[in-house]
């Protein structure tokens, strides 16, 4: 709706200027209605503008009734801010990109920096530059290109910093380097991840085309130029349904509602995405016309060719050539379809997704059936009669008068039965997904209703675990005939328990989804190796990692990269768990970096085990004592939690526990404390309380109280995950171990030696039945008992248990790791007080190293080492 408020001059002027130059003076007519004198002063500027300079790309200011003009190199040499301005890179009618230099003492950083033109600044200009420094403020995507900074000038001209792409557009770089096939479906993959981030974000792009999709030489998708970009459901920005907002697209990609100047929605992306996959597909846009007017017609109103037939197109007198006949041999039946559908002219037809157009092409690329279909008869032919009535009616008159033709009736009858089988069969798949989703509305109907509150005993407060016991109760006899619906609701279901940490129901749901599955899939389906890896995971949550990492590696696929990649980065990433338990870190980093190349390949950008796979990576180079490595990959995890799933979701409350861990690590524990609380936050939210993830946060938080000498809140919190992982998991398991460790730390560290010694022998004696007496965390636990027997007095034990501690930890650490610090300082402790202070200090220097290379010189465990290296060294010099 165009507002009945008189524009300015000035704004009249600067939406003039946003359009091309053949469209301009038509828009000033139609503006400025009858307002003669306006349309003719504006019409002056607008001479004087474009009589300047280039009128592409030449600036203007209003000054009075004169524009000044300043070419495209006015501000090369100048400096904004911290910015040196090197090259003038390209414009339009709002404003000019530059390539721009900081330095600082110890960086450079090469940037682009987009200027306002300073006569174009009116309300609309203005208007559109601020949401796009909006926009961009909110994305933050390794496919998008990031705003880095932006202000004013000292002469109040605004302007952003953003990253500077050093990139073709996506169609030039393809056709340059010849990129096969597959390859150009690869990297639009990517720019789909992109689009999906910026829909997330409640955000509509508005203008995607090749020229703003870029891809540098290393193959990196960046998807730039956010100006018309409008942010979903923002009441006080009126849709751009006039002249000059309709100009601000590119119609040869724009969709027809956005031609049309109708309402948008991320449909309108999914459209321009479907146009720039058939223009890299085919070397030519979906619609081409050198006449504006035609070109929108059919945009709106015409079918694009088939991109198989399209590519066939040549002026050739010999006709195309071997590769296009190959390519569209290539680009028939799926590619076809699936281009077409995002094409299609009504937004509720298209993909409902970009994720969904990305999905489908990956199962493409997997040879697994698409999900787009082709228009029906049916459907194209209503759309026919729609569009052409009047043809219609003449040809019925005709057909009716013809209709004792031979050859009209045998081509009629035809047609209706070739219709006919195809209706057939489309009545034969829907008939099956119809009869699977009553069944489920069924179950679920049935289910409900048997929980009430009416069948509960009037009760209110029906628990989750009262509608899974009734599901599984129902499940064994309700779908008995219907196998595949069934396994779905087995696989649910056993998921279900195992999030509430109801182990044995949970697997007994999964075997039975996996027995069901193998009836009619192979090993390999998604189903079965979802349901594989759920069972790994009860197995690895119950401290069982042998029977985890045998279940897991048989299930893994000989060909992960063409097999379920959610399926298989999960199971990589239990995997890498497993393999921290039992110390084996080599192994633990490798499935950690698998699990993220396959999370990589994941279509759906909101998958959790984008983030999930990373924080495993920070768990397993944790473990190798790499902290600070460790603490960078934990926040992009976090990062990446927040951005996929939400802040409030399970995986972000995981992945800030993981972070809080790390921190600990660094001797930063009160900010480690504020992260665990921000993980239970989450927990409260989505857990029962006696969830064992409780459980696990109050040991951490405990972990981190200790560190501080705070012993009675950590002895609290300690005690409470204790009592909370017996509950869970039983008295043998690994955690329980590691609260009573805590336990006994406490107790030491207040002076309670022989309360401590009882503990530290009891939490070994559980650790040992889980991990094996060989296990670091082990050697860990004696070291601690260790010193307590050298508190008590006890030498020989001390020694004893202090060498059996360096021995486990330097066979089962990598080199050098910060824990062998604790059996050394015992030892060097013993030989002082032995009188033998060269071995004192050989212990003693080795414990100061190993803590300076993994720690910063203020953390409680290196001022403890270079301490009693000082000492050592000390004695030695006086004796």
């Amino acid at each position: 709706m165009v507002s009945e408020m008189t524009p300015s001059i000035e704004e009249l002027l600067s939406s003039a200027i946003d359009l091309p130059s053949k469209e301009r003076h038509g828009f000033l007519t139609e503006a400025c209605g009858d307002d003669a004198a306006s349309l003719a002063e504006t019409l002056s500027l607008l001479n004087a503008y474009e009589s300047s300079e280039d009128f592409l790309e030449s600036p203007a200011t209003l000054d009075g009734l004169a524009l000044a003009s300043e070419d495209d190199d006015y501000w090369v040499g100048q400096t904004i801010d911290s910015y040196t301005i090197v090259e003038f890179l390209g414009g339009g009618g709002m404003g000019r990109v530059y390539l721009a230099d900081r330095a600082g003492r110890d960086f450079s950083q090469r940037v682009a920096i987009k200027i306002i033109r300073r006569g174009v600044m009116g309300s609309e200009v203005l208007r559109r530059f601020r949401n796009e420094c909006r926009v961009l403020a909110m994305l933050e995507h390794p496919n998008i290109a990031r705003m880095i900074d932006g202000g004013t000038t000292a002469d109040s001209i605004p302007y952003i910093v953003m990253e500077y792409v050093d990139g073709l557009p996506v169609s030039h770089y393809c056709d340059q380097n010849e990129i096969p096939l597959g390859e150009r479906l690869d990297l639009f993959r990517e720019v789909c991840k992109a689009v999906q981030v910026v829909h997330q974000n409640s955000t509509i792009h508005r203008d995607i085309k090749p020229e703003n999709i870029l891809v540098t030489t290393d193959q990196q998708v960046k998807l730039v130029d956010f100006g018309i970009s409008r942010v979903l459901e923002v009441a006080d920005e009126p849709a751009e349904h006039t002249a000059a907002g309709l100009a601000m697209m590119t119609p040869m990609y724009a969709s027809p509602e956005q031609v049309r100047g109708l309402p948008l929605t991320t449909a309108t992306d999914v459209y321009s995405l479907g146009a720039v996959l058939y223009r890299i597909l085919t070397g030519r846009a979906p619609f081409t016309h050198p006449n504006g007017k035609l070109l929108e017609e059919a945009v709106t109103r015409q079918s694009p060719i088939r991109p198989s037939e399209a590519v066939l197109e040549s002026d050739a007198p010999s006709g195309p050539s071997r590769a296009a006949q190959r390519m569209s041999k290539r680009l028939k039946g799926d590619l076809d379809t699936i281009v077409l559908m995002a094409l299609r002219k009504e937004p509720e037809r298209r993909y409902s997704s970009v994720e969904g157009l990305s999905e489908d092409i990956g199962r493409l690329l997997a040879g697994r059936p698409v999900s787009a279909r082709s228009d029906t008869l049916r459907y194209r032919g209503g759309k026919f009669i729609r569009r052409n009535t009047a043809v219609v009616v003449t040809a019925l008159v005709l057909v009716l008068v013809l209709i004792g033709a031979t050859a009209v009736s045998f081509g009629l009858y035809n047609r209706a039965e070739s219709a006919r089988r195809e209706a057939v069969q489309e009545r034969m798949i829907a008939s099956r997904e119809r009869n699977a989703a009553v069944s489920t509305t069924e179950f679920l109907q049935g289910l409900l209703s048997s929980v009430s509150p009416g069948q509960i005993d009037g009760r209110l407060d029906i628990t989750v675990r009262e509608i899974l016991d009734e599901a599984s109760r129902r499940l064994e006899t309700d779908l008995a005939d219907q196998a595949e619906v069934a396994a779905a609701l087995h696989f649910v279901i056993g998921r279900s328990y195992g999030n509430l940490a109801e182990y044995e129901p949970a697997q007994h749901h999964l075997e039975q989804s996996i027995d069901l599955r193998q009836q009619f899939h192979p090993p390999d389906e998604p189903g079965i190796l979802a349901s594989r890896v759920a069972i790994g995971q009860l197995y690895e949550e119950q401290g069982a990692y042998a029977a985890a990492e045998s279940l897991l590696i048989a299930a893994l696929p000989d060909e992960p990269e063409s097999s379920d990649a959610a399926a298989v980065s999960e199971m990589e990433s239990t995997l890498s768990r497993v393999y921290s338990y039992v110390a084996r870190f080599d192994k633990a980093e490798e499935f950690a970096r698998r699990s993220i190349r396959s999370a990589d390949r994941i279509v759906d950008a909101r998958h959790a085990m984008h983030a999930q796979s990373r924080s495993e990576l920070g768990n397993a180079l944790y473990r190798q004592g790499r902290y600070k490595e460790a603490e960078v990959v934990y926040r992009e995890a976090v990062a990446t939690a927040q951005a996929t799933v939400g802040p409030n979701h399970i995986v972000s409350g995981q992945c800030i526990n993981n972070l809080a861990i790390g921190l600990g690590a660094l001797g930063r524990n009160e900010e480690a404390i504020e992260e665990l609380k921000r993980a239970l936050a989450v927990y409260d939210r989505a857990y029962p309380p006696d969830h064992p993830e409780f459980a696990t946060a109050h040991l951490n938080i405990a972990d981190q109280y200790a560190a501080i000498s705070d012993f009675g809140a950590a002895l609290r919190y300690y005690r409470m995950a204790r009592d909370e992982l017996e509950g869970a998991h039983g008295e043998d398991h690994v955690m329980v171990g590691l609260a009573i460790n805590g336990v006994a730390y406490c107790q030491w560290k207040s002076g309670e030696f022989g309360a401590a010694r009882a503990s530290f022998t009891d939490a070994i004696t559980r650790l040992e039945a889980a991990l094996g007496a060989s296990h670091p965390w082990i050697a860990a636990v004696r070291s601690n008992l260790a010193t307590v027997y050298l508190e008590l007095g006890d030498a020989d034990e001390a020694g004893r248990l202090a060498r059996e501690s360096l021995s486990a930890m330097r066979s089962g650490l990598p080199a050098g790791h910060h824990h062998l610090a604790r059996p050394l300082g015992v030892l060097a402790r013993l030989e002082m007080n032995a009188g033998d202070y060269e071995s004192a200090l050989v212990y003693a220097q080795e414990a100061s190293e190993v803590c300076s290379s993994a720690l910063d010189e203020d953390h409680i465990d290196r001022v403890a080492a270079d301490r009693r290296l000082a000492d050592c060294l000390r004695e030695t010099a006086n004796n």
